[in-house]
């Protein structure tokens, strides 16, 4: 609006695209309507500045390592993360099921 000065928007252009099932609309199409583009991702892909989150303070390190790994390789644990007690009753933190 006119007496707008400044808008604050958080969210992240790494996190998944919208979902379309309808092919045309998609940016692999070459139609270029993009709708599957985020709309983080067409801000910085038009030069807006971003900041990125330094330090992550909720997940365990265990979680963080495979999101460093992947996406945030700059992304540093907070120290409380360190200190949270193991979970009760499972042999890892982190257990995956197939």
């Amino acid at each position: 609006s006119k007496i707008t000065k400044q808008l604050i928007m958080i969210g992240d252009h790494l996190q998944l695209r919208p979902k379309l099932n309808f092919y045309p609309l998609q940016k692999d199409s070459g139609r270029g309507l993009n709708f599957d583009v985020s709309l983080f991702e067409r801000l910085i892909g038009n030069g807006y500045p971003v900041t990125t989150l330094q330090v992550q303070h909720r997940m365990r390190p265990e979680i963080s390592k495979y999101i460093r790994h992947m996406t945030y390789p700059e992304l540093i644990d907070a120290p409380s993360v360190h200190e949270r007690l193991n979970i009760k009753g499972l042999y890892n933190n982190v257990v995956f099921i197939s």
